[in-house]
């Protein structure tokens, strides 16, 4: 039983940490796809993207609300991840823990999507942003 709580803080704490570069502090606001906003450290959008597949990134990216949750956005956008970590965004925000107000940016390495933790810990759905590099037809 401690042998498995030790496991568990050290999977909570590495997790944390390797998403602290990701946290965002930007408040919850109104869906908007700004590209003016100032990258997260490391967050670009991948290269050799065409206008094609950012324009169709920004289609769905559209279709959001706020206050959607994770599942939801990732059935329109698709999968997203924190950061170069494998695995789901699911799964890693269900590795952290249930407190509210913790800002957490994910991307799918066209746009960039903010998720806020609310009263019961469940991640919801806030904004969502062009990453630099991603260019539109438009």
């Amino acid at each position: 039983m401690k042998d498995a709580f030790r496991l568990y803080t050290l999977l909570t704490v590495s997790l944390a940490l390797g998403c602290a570069g990701q946290l965002s502090a930007k408040p919850a606001a109104a869906v908007s796809p700004a590209t003016e906003q100032p990258a997260e450290k490391g967050m670009v959008a991948r290269p050799g993207l065409t206008a094609a597949e950012v324009d169709e990134a920004v289609r769905k990216a559209s279709q959001l609300t706020p206050k959607m949750t994770v599942a939801q956005v990732e059935q329109i956008v698709g999968s997203l991840k924190v950061g170069e970590k494998s695995g789901s965004l699911h799964d890693m925000l269900n590795a952290l823990p249930r407190l509210p107000g913790i800002k957490v940016t994910a991307s799918n390495g066209i746009c960039r999507f903010d998720f806020t933790s609310n009263d019961k810990g469940r991640y919801l759905f806030t904004s969502w942003a062009l990453l630099p590099g991603a260019q539109p037809s438009q």
